[in-house]
C-alpha cells in the first residue's frame, strides 16, 4: 500500500497470477474482470507490444534470466498505459523456475513527456531549417550544438564535419582572436 509499483506472482504450473495490488483498479476494470491467469493478462497488451513477448511465457517457464519488458496495456476508459514489467524467478533445488515475483511500474507520464519534447525538438529543427540565412549555436568552448542546413549548403561542410568544428572555424584565421574577444 505505500508503493505506487504493481506487484505480481506467477505460478508456472497453474498459470495463476496473484497481484499484490489492486490491478483492476489501477486499471479502471471491476473487480473480478481481468482473469488472473497468464491469458488474462495478455489480453490487455497493446497488439504492437506483442511481438516482444511471443515467446516469452513458454522462454520463462525454464529461463532463469530476469524479466524485463516495457509494453502497454489497457486501461479500461479506452487509453493505454505504459508499464515496465521486471520480475525475477524463483527456483527450485534444481535451479528451474517455478514461479515468478514482478513488480511492474507505471512510466507512462514519463513516456508522454518523452513526446512532448520530441514534438518540440521536431518543431524547433522545423523552424530553425526554415530560417532563409545560415544559423548555428555554440557553446561557450565554441563547439557547435546546432545549426540549419542553409550552414551546409553556404559553407560546404557536412553535417560530420561541422559536429568535429568550432565556431572560429568560420573565421578567417587572421581574425579568430577579434571574434573570440567579442
Amino acid at each position: 500500500q505505500s508503493t505506487s509499483n504493481v506487484f505480481y506472482e506467477w505460478d508456472i504450473e497453474t498459470d495463476d497470477l496473484h497481484w499484490f495490488s489492486d490491478i483492476e483498479t489501477e486499471l479502471g476494470y471491476a473487480p473480478g474482470e481481468i482473469a488472473p491467469t497468464i491469458e488474462g493478462w495478455i489480453r490487455l497488451i497493446h497488439p504492437e507490444d506483442l511481438p516482444q513477448l511471443d515467446n516469452a511465457v513458454e522462454e520463462h517457464r525454464s529461463s532463469t534470466r530476469d524479466i524485463n519488458y516495457y509494453y502497454r496495456v489497457k486501461h479500461n476508459d479506452g487509453t493505454w498505459r505504459y508499464w515496465h514489467d521486471h520480475a525475477t524467478p524463483v527456483l527450485d533445488k534444481q535451479d528451474r523456475p517455478v514461479r515468478w515475483v514482478g513488480g511492474i511500474t507505471d512510466i507512462t507520464e514519463n513516456k508522454l513527456a518523452e513526446a512532448e519534447i520530441l514534438r518540440e525538438k521536431n518543431f524547433s529543427e522545423t523552424l530553425i531549417n526554415q530560417l532563409p540565412g545560415s544559423f548555428y549555436m555554440f557553446a561557450e568552448d565554441g563547439s557547435m550544438l546546432r545549426w540549419n542546413d542553409n550552414l551546409e549548403k553556404i559553407t560546404g561542410f557536412a553535417t560530420d564535419e561541422i559536429e568535429q568544428m568550432n565556431a572560429l572555424d568560420f573565421f578567417p584565421e587572421d581574425e579568430r582572436d577579434k571574434v573570440f574577444q567579442r
